[in-house]
């Protein structure tokens, strides 16, 4: 099984989306057709993966918010009711 470059599998993939046509592109590049197909599906999976990966950390950030801002509500409940139990025994 042979190993490809990073920089080769990328430079394939643009091509193909400039060309439209993966049989043009492996033929120029001496590659079987399936080898480059095999890339544009990974390729577009990637993209997909670092999008779920975003979501979730967005996710957990808002859950985080959440909670934080839950906490300082009830904190400044708390202050408030010290604030007006000090006004009532001036």
């Amino acid at each position: 099984m042979a190993h490809y470059s990073v920089e080769l599998k990328d430079q394939v993939i643009k091509e193909v989306g400039e060309t439209g046509s993966i049989q043009v592109v492996a033929r120029k590049h001496g590659l079987i057709p399936r080898t480059v197909h095999n890339w544009m599906r990974g390729f577009k999976n990637r993209d997909q993966i670092v999008e779920q990966r975003k979501v979730r950390e967005l996710t957990r950030e808002v859950h985080d918010l959440r909670i934080q801002n839950d906490l300082l509500k009830e904190l400044l409940k708390k202050t408030v009711q010290v604030w007006e139990s000090d006004g009532k025994s001036s």
